[in-house]
């Protein structure tokens, strides 16, 4: 808690919105879509929940285990957490493996 309130809120706030946006734009032309629009003002910046037509399939959790990058599922969706810590590269990574 300490560090986050070292960092500052409204830093962290701004870099979840940057990251989220960077995460739609890479993903969005691949067929996934967000539970909550972007303009959305009750959607969560640092909390994404991606789907795309039909189920999400075994092979798309497997294959980000295999990218070793973790993610959960909520029902057929896709949760993603951005953290602080997290960066371009990991949108990048999480991009390439939903392609």
């Amino acid at each position: 808690m300490d560090r986050l309130l070292a960092i500052g809120l409204d830093t962290v706030e701004r870099h979840a919105t940057r990251l989220h946006d960077l995460l739609l734009d890479a993903v969005e032309d691949r067929g996934w879509q967000p539970f909550r629009n972007r303009a959305d003002p009750t959607a969560a910046s640092h909390i994404v929940s991606l789907g795309r037509r039909g189920r999400l399939s075994a092979e798309t959790m497997t294959g980000l285990r295999r990218a070793k990058i973790v993610c959960s599922t909520r029902g057929d969706r896709l949760r993603v957490s951005l953290a602080p810590y997290n960066n371009e590269d990991d949108i990048g990574a999480l991009a390439g493996a939903l392609s």
